[in-house]
């Protein structure tokens, strides 16, 4: 509250995020996403879709990150995972 009084605004938002489908295991809640070396936000769940395809997540980003199409990375298992912001709610994407 007192960061809004003050600026205006919130330094994050919740995003929808797309990874890879052919993930394993799912990362757990907290991990860091970063872009072009800065951290910029964290997960906050993921989850398979029902039908084959990516992984769906959803997480806090920062404002400068959060415009649709925006190449993230997730750094997971000591990989790192391609990660897409989405627009939010998830919508079902046609073959």
């Amino acid at each position: 509250i007192a960061r809004l009084r003050t600026y205006g605004q919130v330094v994050k938002r919740l995003s929808g995020l797309r990874l890879p489908g052919d993930l394993g295991t799912l990362p757990p809640k907290g991990t860091k996403l970063f872009r072009e070396g800065r951290e910029v936000g964290h997960l906050t769940s993921a989850r398979h879709s029902d039908a084959p395809g990516p992984v769906l997540a959803l997480g806090y980003v920062r404002r400068e990150a959060v415009a649709p199409g925006t190449a993230l990375v997730l750094r997971f298992a000591d990989q790192e995972i391609p990660v897409e912001v989405v627009a939010l709610p998830f919508v079902a994407s046609t073959p």
